[in-house]
């Protein structure tokens, strides 16, 4: 009996190994991967990111984990992601797999690790990539990444390359995020919108940082946006429609910690025609105490 546990351990262990020589071999063939990492907003910005690159003559996988998990292939098609059981972080070594086999150039992928330690993991043992983006820091998750946006941005961190760049638009914890790039070896982009950039593709704040990835990879901004004003949108991303006797229903469920609540709040109530408001707080986790409260 103990040398047939024996045994499977040194199976096991031999797996492991293949496992890593695979996933070494499968980042060689790429030149770059983009990691995105955030609170909000990350399947957009892997999105704009994508389509940036794209529009400037790279060859691009991406892959999303909104609501649902999404495959842009290199040719434009758009896939859903079939998982076998719950969502597991080792998915990260087959989509690495999958953007080697269509021969891409740069890998954009979300993270989608909550916990800070499987967060590390998924960088510095799996993906190792060379361009990192932290979108922001909000109170979300607090279970697992702190009880602070400070903690929190800590925790994002995990996922900042060593020796490469980490970008990102959060003003607030730029900071933070710089001394934990410096600890790595890592050059830090903070990126600001300005009062150029197109209003009618996405929040300024995001158009931004994914404007700063492209032009870092020699995408000239022009180039950029015009590949970026035709990317396709994450299914159950922000969005309004249009009902009937002129009523707007804006779809805004996937905005669920109280900061960005009132940060698409304060941006629909400016840019919305409307006279009357009705606001719907679906929330199972004690949240909607906390966004009414900010609004």
């Amino acid at each position: 009996m103990k040398l047939l546990i024996f045994l499977f351990f040194v199976v096991y262990l031999l797996l492991l190994l293949v496992e890593h020589q695979n996933a070494k071999r499968n980042r060689a063939a790429l030149s770059h991967v983009v990691y995105v990492n955030g609170t909000r907003a990350k399947s957009s910005i892997s999105r704009l990111i994508a389509a940036g690159l794209q529009a400037g003559g790279y060859r691009v996988l991406c892959k999303t984990t909104g609501t649902d998990p999404m495959v842009i292939h290199c040719d434009g098609r758009e896939e859903l992601l079939t998982r076998r059981g719950r969502a597991n972080i080792r998915e990260q070594l087959r989509i690495l797999r999958q953007a080697a086999a269509e021969r891409a150039e740069i890998l954009v992928i979300e993270c989608m690790a909550v916990e800070p330690r499987l967060q590390w993991i998924s960088q510095h043992r799996m993906l190792r990539a060379d361009l990192g983006v932290i979108t922001n820091a909000r109170l979300d998750h607090t279970d697992q990444m702190g009880d602070t946006p400070e903690d929190i941005c800590r925790s994002l961190c995990s996922t900042i390359p060593q020796n490469g760049v980490v970008f990102t638009a959060d003003q607030t914890h730029a900071a933070i995020i710089r001394g934990e790039a410096v600890r790595l070896g890592s050059a830090f982009v903070l990126a600001s919108p300005d009062q150029l950039l197109p209003e009618d593709i996405d929040f300024s704040e995001n158009l931004a940082l994914a404007l700063a990835v492209c032009m870092y990879l020699h995408i000239s901004r022009e180039t950029a946006l015009a590949g970026m004003a035709h990317y396709r949108r994450d299914p159950y991303a922000l969005s309004v429609h249009r009902l009937s006797n002129d009523t707007l229903f804006l779809n805004g469920f996937s905005v669920n910690d109280p900061q960005s609540t009132h940060k698409v709040w304060l941006h629909c109530k400016k840019s919305l025609p409307w006279k009357t408001a009705v606001l719907f707080f679906l929330s199972t986790t004690g949240r909607t105490a906390a966004a009414e409260a900010s609004i």
